[in-house]
Formats: structure tokens, C-alpha cells, sequence
């Protein structure tokens, strides 16, 4: 019998087991509160085909969902004298008690062409109805502007992603020459020299790692710190660490020539061991450890290509 369960289990689609957890829900917090709360006539998306979702939207909706018959469960309904429209969840957001009149949100980060600064309205009629949709004859809220700028805002960001990498591109081929060129002039050949080829070769590792950021970031892989959160880590480590090196370096440049005009004119060459250390050393690895992402950040790559991180937080003594 446990096997023909299993069976059984197996063969259910997860669009039949979401939309039936969708169902239990609802009836959960309609017995709980008394009242409907999501109504036979919600908007055509009240149910949402979660097969055609992809990446983490059937998730979050479901998680949201949830969260939201959680909250109208537990919160205390409303006794204030006046119409009022009843908590809802029009299928993609979770609506409190609202007095006649316009409420607002902020739309979700479910999908990529929704914008999260732009808002989401629902209209609660005089009567303590919410607004149904003239066409349509459903209770509707209003999504519109989610998507309205969507594609503008894509068009400008693909734009800035292909300068992006043009730039990058231009700065390692750029970079390249001048290493060949430093490499191949014998007449070249001195320490300070060497200081101006390890500066470029962190500016190239930089380039590079930022461009194979882009490149995943752009290719869809939005869930790279859940797909992979390991690889996630190490490539943003990776650019926080040559980004680092390239100040360093830079930093290594100037305390060169100081001590070159301040000190070494009576001294001869320096050692530049100890340029080596500070540029591409402990002081890098230290510092981009401290920014390493911790386990609870995330990606964040609706609205920028970088990681999201910050200095672990310590409580004051």
C-alpha cells in the first residue's frame, strides 16, 4: 500500500499538488476568519498556472501565498463602524481590511519584466466592494504599471551591459600590449617597471572576473547563490580581491616613488619583495575575506549585476 501511495505521489504534476495546496489554503483562512477571502471571482490570475512559471516565482508566490492566509488568519478582523473591502489575495499579492478608496503596493519581484519601484493599485468601492474589472466582470487589481517601463528600462540596461564588456574588453586588450611591450624592451626592464606589470595584470584578472560576472548574471542565472552558492562566493570574492589588488598596487606605485625621491636617492633600489607582499598579499586576502558574502546574503540581479554584500555585523561591548 505504502508503494501504491508513492506511486500515486509520483504521478501528480507539481501545477496539480500547487494548485490544490492553493486551495487548502484559502478554505484554511475562510474557516478561520468566517468570511470569504479570496473570492470566486477574483482576477483571472487569482489562480496562477505555476507549471508555466519558471526559475524561483512559483516559490516566492507560493511562499507569499502562504505568508498572506498566515497574517489574515492571525490578525484581529476589523470592528471600526463603515464599509469597509475584506483582506484578500488577488493570486500574486496579500491585501489587508481597506476603508473605501485606492490601496497601494509596491509591485513584486516574482517576474523579470516586473519593475519593484513601480506600484500596484487596488480600488475599494464605496460600497465595501472591491472594484471588478469593467470587461472582465472579476475583482481586479492593477498591474499595469509593473511592466509599462519594462522594456525601455531592458533596452537601457542591455545597452549598458554591452558597454560594459566593450569597455572591459578594450581595457584587457589595452593592458595586454602594454605587458608585451614592457616585456619585450629590454631598455624597459626596471623595478619600477615591474611595479606598472603587476598593476596591470590585477587590472586584467579584474576585467576578467567582472566580465564572466556579467556574462552569467545576463545569461539568466538569477539563482546562481542558490543553483551554486559555493562558485557564487568564490567569483564574487575573486573580483572583491583584484579590485582590491588594483588600489593596492596603485598604493604600492606611490609609496615607490616617494621613497624613490624621499629616501632611496642615497640608498640604491629598493626590495620590491615587500611590494609584492602588500599588492598581492595578506592585505588584499585580508580585506576581501571581511566582504566575502555571508550565507543569508543574496543576489540581487533585477536591478544590479554586483553582489549584494556586507561587513559582518558585531554587537557593541
Amino acid at each position: 500500500f505504502a508503494d501504491l501511495v508513492l506511486n500515486v505521489k509520483c504521478l501528480i504534476s507539481p501545477s496539480f499538488r500547487d494548485m490544490w495546496m492553493s486551495l487548502a489554503l484559502s478554505l484554511m483562512a475562510a474557516l478561520a476568519l468566517g468570511t470569504e477571502v479570496s473570492p470566486a471571482d477574483e482576477a483571472d490570475f487569482s489562480y496562477v498556472d505555476f507549471a508555466s512559471l519558471g526559475g524561483n516565482s512559483r516559490p516566492q508566490i507560493l511562499r507569499a501565498q502562504y505568508e498572506c492566509y498566515l497574517k489574515m488568519i492571525h490578525e484581529p478582523l476589523r470592528t471600526d463602524e463603515g464599509p469597509f473591502c475584506n483582506r484578500t489575495w488577488d493570486g500574486w499579492m496579500c491585501w489587508d481590511d481597506s476603508a473605501p478608496g485606492t490601496s497601494m503596493q509596491m509591485c513584486p519581484s516574482y517576474f523579470i519584466n516586473f519593475d519593484p519601484s513601480e506600484t500596484v493599485t487596488k480600488i475599494c468601492n464605496p460600497d465595501g466592494q472591491w472594484f471588478h474589472h469593467p470587461e472582465s466582470k472579476r475583482v481586479w487589481s492593477n498591474y499595469t504599471l509593473c511592466s509599462a517601463h519594462s522594456k525601455d528600462k531592458l533596452k537601457f540596461t542591455i545597452g549598458l551591459y554591452y558597454l560594459a564588456m566593450v569597455g572591459q574588453g578594450i581595457s584587457i586588450v589595452s593592458l595586454i600590449i602594454s605587458l608585451v611591450i614592457f616585456s619585450y624592451l629590454k631598455s624597459l626592464s626596471c623595478q619600477r617597471i615591474s611595479l606598472h606589470k603587476n598593476m596591470f595584470i590585477s587590472f586584467i584578472f579584474n576585467s576578467v572576473f567582472t566580465m564572466g560576472w556579467l556574462s552569467l548574471v545576463s545569461s539568466g542565472w538569477q539563482t546562481i547563490s542558490a543553483i551554486n552558492p559555493v562558485i557564487c562566493k568564490i567569483l564574487a570574492t575573486l573580483i572583491q580581491y583584484t579590485a582590491t589588488s588594483n588600489y593596492f598596487w596603485m598604493l604600492c606605485e606611490g609609496i615607490y616613488l616617494h621613497t624613490l625621491i624621499i629616501v632611496a636617492v642615497f640608498v640604491g633600489e629598493q626590495q620590491l619583495c615587500w611590494y609584492y607582499i602588500l599588492g598581492w598579499g595578506n592585505t588584499p586576502v585580508t580585506v576581501a575575506t571581511a566582504f566575502a558574502p555571508e550565507a543569508d546574503q543574496r543576489l540581487k540581479t533585477k536591478h544590479s549585476v554586483r553582489y549584494d554584500i556586507s561587513l559582518p555585523e558585531h554587537s557593541g561591548g
